[in-house]
């Protein structure tokens, strides 16, 4: 081996060294800062609101407060979103000064003109849309009720739902398995690797994964729910590889601890959909295990799958209770 040639793979090796330590650190200081920055909270599914009322996060809850200026927008778009919650602040903050008896004329006269402007309206109904919406925070969001943990709040339930089991015949298909293709494989690589802590590869994968597990429920026969679905998948994934957590966890290697918190808490925090619309994450993930298993990520989907079941019941228990 010439001199040179071994110079090179000698500084290649230093290199791959220099870039692991890096990595390790950078993990372990992320994890530090993180432990540092921990709040203990309940899991919002424990958390007993009043009566008429449920618990939900504070984004949510703004959300919620919202949805009249989204309504009056009509459209349905991240920039209409950004509009009505840059509507909503200003709205939810003043609304929170008059709960202190915090009164303030310039700063209301400067909303109901941003009313005006935002969503068409003469001065009149510019002024009537501004108490109804200063009245609907005290109505939603009663402060006397509100819990000390100041992440979580009480919203008051405009309106009871009809939660149903999700009905498994939907989703009946047949054993026979899709073999992984070049593409497929090219995904379970990303997944892989993600597994492994490589950084800036995550998005990518999510991108990829919703696409060959659209398509595989496609070629199962369940176009029904090619669209819903995958958007379940993406939480879960989020969930997964985006949140420190307490131990080691990566799809193929997932408890039932931390699955009981993605269900309990998680995706009420985090997730806003119809009441209705919950019940799709125990089939989308336990079909999306068999995906994996399919795709030969998964030696025996079966442990995992198992899990999701047995949770099941209790989850559609907390939607009744919450919806």
């Amino acid at each position: 081996m010439s001199t040179k040639k071994s110079k090179n793979i000698s500084r290649r090796k230093a290199k791959s060294k220099e870039r692991k330590i890096k990595r390790r650190k950078r993990r372990e200081n992320l994890s530090s800062s993180r432990e540092q920055k921990i709040i203990y909270r309940p899991a919002i599914s424990d958390m007993d609101a009043p009566e008429g009322f449920c618990p939900i996060s504070m984004s949510q809850a703004l959300i919620e407060y919202a949805k009249p200026i989204r309504e009056r927008l009509g459209e349905e778009s991240m920039e209409v979103f950004q509009l009505a919650m840059d509507l909503a602040m200003p709205l939810w903050n003043y609304a929170i000064r008059l709960e202190k008896e915090e009164e303030d004329d310039l700063l209301k006269t400067k909303i109901i003109i941003q009313i005006k402007k935002s969503l068409k309206m003469n001065i009149n109904k510019a002024r009537e849309f501004f108490e109804m919406m200063v009245e609907r925070k005290i109505y939603l969001l009663p402060p006397e009720i509100q819990p000390e943990h100041p992440m979580t709040m009480y919203i008051h339930k405009e309106a009871d739902y009809l939660i149903t089991d999700f009905d498994y015949n939907e989703v009946k298909i047949s054993d026979e398995t899709i073999p992984p293709d070049d593409e497929d494989k090219k995904l379970i690589h990303q997944i892989e690797l993600q597994d492994k802590d490589i950084a800036g590869r995550y998005f990518k994968m999510v991108d990829n994964c919703n696409d060959r597990y659209k398509k595989w429920l496609i070629d199962k026969g369940l176009d029904k729910f090619k669209d819903d679905f995958p958007y379940c998948i993406e939480i879960f994934l989020n969930f997964i590889y985006t949140y420190h957590h307490d131990e080691y966890a990566v799809l193929k290697s997932i408890s039932v601890y931390l699955l009981q918190e993605f269900f309990t808490d998680h995706l009420f925090r985090k997730v806003m959909v119809e009441p209705f619309e919950y019940v799709h994450w125990p089939p989308a993930l336990k079909l999306f295990y068999r995906f994996l298993f399919e795709k030969e990520y998964l030696k025996n989907p079966e442990p995992v799958i198992e899990l999701f079941t047995l949770i099941e019941p209790n989850f559609m228990k907390i939607l009744r209770k919450r919806y």
